[in-house]
């Protein structure tokens, strides 16, 4: 399970440290990487049906990635709101902090939960190959997000 929790974490992590500051990764990079994954998923796994229950499962992590994208500019603009407010008190940002803290939870749990569905759906040599084969399409994300 570490194996592809940590793999997984990788590429979303990669997709979203790319874009530092103000700067969000193109959809086509996102998609691109996701997308090879996709196809090393279809490669590695021979039975159709987890094959199709694993690229569900990865399409799912794009759609949190775009979730965690959406949330970051919100919260962006929320701090900037708040900070701007010279009559925001402190309990003002404990609430805005604890309201982050909360999303930072609930991503998490999302994401754990998916990762957890995926390694039951992959066997282990499935696991260990894709592991060895993503980094390719880690890379390929990677580079695309690196040349914005």
């Amino acid at each position: 399970m570490k194996i592809v929790k940590a793999a997984s974490f990788v590429l979303v992590v990669a997709l979203l440290t790319g874009c530092g500051g103000n700067k969000t990764p193109p959809d086509d990079a996102m998609s691109q990487g996701f997308d090879a994954f996709n196809d090393e998923i279809r490669t590695v796994v021979t039975d159709p049906a987890r094959a199709d229950r694993a690229i569900e499962l990865v399409t799912e992590l794009e759609r949190q990635v775009e979730v965690l994208e959406d949330r970051i500019a919100a919260r962006e603009l929320a701090f900037r709101k708040i900070n701007a407010d010279y009559d925001a008190t402190e309990a003002d940002f404990r609430e805005f902090l604890d309201g982050i803290d909360r999303q930072v939870r609930e991503n998490k749990a999302t994401m754990d939960k998916i990762y957890r569905e995926l390694y039951r759906t992959l066997n282990a040599a499935e696991r260990e190959e894709l592991e060895g084969s993503q980094s390719a399409a880690i890379k390929s994300a990677i580079t695309a997000i690196n040349a914005i």
